[in-house]
């Protein structure tokens, strides 16, 4: 299937091998227009929506299990943030991809073999660590019980685990082939779970800020965070994280694309835990992680990645209160 063709006799349906292949050229070649809202006509917006719906209808979401050889041959060392536990399809086994009803699952965006029989194409995956954590009187989980320990979830193997009500989305790992595929996988990942898992109350991230450190040394008024408060620790991982000028894949991922919220921010002393390439701040001697919170609806998260586009990134309002930000 060409480009013009999607213009003409328009049918979304499942396709594969070499008509996909189209459809996800066409698609790549408008992606960076489209991200940023500035496709030129509506010829290409149209292009690009019948594009992506032919996308949503050909790529599979696969919780990954033992039966998935084919998926987890590919996921093999190529977590590109954490490489504990991923070295050989046993650990990932053991410690990261149980299937549903485990404490640790692993999805995977999946692009269909050209032939029955043949591989299907891992183009990106997320791990996600589910969790029954104490709630507060109104039934919410508190920021302070979040998971802010990657080297905890790592470490853990995968046992049953009954009603969760945290997911915590610790990696992704992107194996190219379809632009934006994360974004994507991840509101796939959210609308199945929420269907599926009923118990849940808060899905969030773990992720590293990635260029603290180079943002925190280029800045004359931002002090050692070893002699701050964790109150004054948290307000200048703030600032990094609403300032425009920062290039961080994770934040732009999850504020920007897929409109997730500042959820809470973790600061901690952690010398033994090597953590992301950036987020490591002085020498190891403190980590600096951002829980990035998604609503499980998804109107709520347009909205959410309207605001934070326009540049007023959300905060939840518990952390707001921390932060002592105006209302």
């Amino acid at each position: 299937m060409g480009m013009t063709n999607l213009r003409d006799n328009f049918e979304v349906v499942a396709l594969r091998g070499a008509d996909l292949d189209g459809v996800i050229e066409c698609y790549n070649s408008l992606y960076a227009q489209a991200r940023i809202g500035s496709l030129s006509s509506e010829r290409l917006i149209n292009d690009f929506d019948r594009a992506r719906a032919v996308l949503d209808c050909s790529l599979t979401l696969v919780n990954v299990t033992p039966d998935d050889q084919d998926i987890l041959k590919q996921l093999v060392g190529n977590d590109q943030v954490h490489a504990t536990n991923a070295s050989s399809v046993e650990e990932i086994l053991d410690f990261r991809a149980g299937g549903a009803g485990k404490n640790k699952q692993t999805f995977a965006l999946v692009k269909p073999g050209a032939k029955d029989g043949e591989d299907r194409q891992v183009l990106t995956a997320i791990y996600g660590d589910f969790a029954k954590v104490e709630t507060v009187a109104d039934g919410s989980i508190s920021g302070s019980s979040l998971r802010g320990n990657v080297h905890e979830i790592l470490t853990t193997r995968v046992q049953d685990m009954e009603a969760p009500n945290l997911v915590t989305f610790y990696s992704v790992t992107n194996l190219g082939g379809v632009k934006g595929a994360a974004g994507m996988l991840i509101n796939r990942g959210l609308a199945h779970l929420s269907e599926n898992v009923s118990s849940l109350k808060a899905a969030v991230t773990l992720s590293p800020a990635w260029a603290f450190r180079k943002w925190a040394d280029g800045r004359d008024d931002v002090p050692d965070l070893r002699g701050l408060s964790e109150q004054e620790q948290m307000q200048m991982v703030h600032r990094y994280v609403c300032d425009t000028g920062v290039k961080d894949n994770a934040r732009s991922l999850h504020l920007f694309d897929n409109g997730a919220s500042v959820r809470w921010i973790q600061v901690r002393n952690i010398p033994e835990l090597a953590g992301g390439k950036d987020d490591v701040y002085s020498d190891g001697e403190i980590v600096v992680k951002v829980n990035y919170g998604y609503d499980l609806d998804p109107k709520v998260r347009q909205e959410r990645k309207q605001k934070n586009n326009d540049g007023d990134v959300v905060v939840d309002e518990e952390l707001a209160s921390v932060l002592e930000l105006a209302a």
